[in-house]
Order: C-alpha cells, then sequence, then structure tokens
C-alpha cells in the first residue's frame, strides 16, 4: 500500500500544487477511463503527426499509437464481454488473455438482439482482424523481440 509521504516526491504520482494537474485514476478512476484513455491517446497522437506535418516521426510513434489502438479494442472487447455476462446474454466465459480475435467472434456469435450494438461490431471488426493478424498476443507492438526470441513484426515490412 502507497501512503501520502511516499508519493511527496514521486516524479509520477506525488499531487501537484496546481489541482489543474490532478489526474483521477486508482480509486479515483474508472474502468472507463482506461477504455477511453487508451483510444484518445492513440488519436491524439496520429492527430499530432497529421496537424503538424511530423512526417519524421512516424517511424518512433505508429509503435504506440497501434499499441494504444489496440490495447483499447482489447479493454472495450473484455469490458463488454464482462458486462455482457454479468447481466447473462452471454453464457460463455473466457479465460483472460490478449486475443481481441477470440473476444471480437465471441460477442459476434452471441445473440446480442441489439442492432446497434452487432453494427458497432461489423464496424470493428476489419480493425479487430488487422491488429489480431499483426499481434495475436498483445506483444508485437509492445516489444522489439518477442518471448520465443524473434524481432516482433520481421514479417510485417510496411
Amino acid at each position: 500500500m502507497v501512503n501520502s509521504d511516499q508519493l511527496e516526491n514521486d516524479p509520477f504520482f506525488r499531487l501537484p500544487a496546481d489541482s489543474d494537474w490532478n489526474a483521477c485514476i486508482g480509486k479515483q478512476g474508472t474502468e472507463e477511463n482506461y477504455l477511453d484513455g487508451y483510444i484518445e491517446a492513440a488519436m491524439e497522437l496520429v492527430s499530432t503527426v497529421i496537424e503538424k506535418g511530423m512526417l519524421e516521426k512516424r517511424d518512433t510513434v505508429v509503435l504506440p499509437i497501434l499499441y494504444n489502438a489496440r490495447h483499447a479494442i482489447e479493454l472495450i472487447l473484455k469490458f463488454a464481454v464482462r458486462r455482457l455476462g454479468e447481466i447473462g446474454t452471454l453464457s460463455k466465459s473466457k479465460r483472460p488473455d490478449h486475443d481481441i480475435q477470440d473476444y471480437f467472434e465471441l460477442l459476434e456469435r452471441a445473440d446480442l438482439g441489439d442492432e446497434a450494438l452487432r453494427q458497432h461490431l461489423r464496424d470493428l471488426k476489419p480493425f479487430v482482424e488487422s491488429l489480431s493478424r499483426i499481434d495475436k498476443d498483445g506483444q508485437g507492438l509492445r516489444y522489439h523481440i518477442r518471448r520465443d526470441g524473434g524481432k516482433s513484426l520481421g514479417s510485417v515490412p510496411t
């Protein structure tokens, strides 16, 4: 357990004198902060690169952009699966892992009954398929070397 004395000189988590810079995380945050935060970060990075014409940054910021987008999709799919399971719409549960294609297919096969939700899944499908094909287990966009010692994204020359 971290107490406020430990955070007094912490470079990341100390409370600033100016409360405008105080972000609500931990017990003050919500699950939705995670869902929104990762996709917002990806969109902000993309917007900044485009608006500022920062083409020289494309080789370095593409990985945080794609990782944040993939992680946001993973969190959103897990959130939907869990919440639909809680209300009995999904009878199957899934062992927690990072396989976004599997989570997506679980939702796609479900009898959701809501056309808007089914349309959201159809809209999301090409992104899930793309990111799952490139980074099935959530490692490739995070690390240069995979767990097996091979180079991440070694077969992706783009």
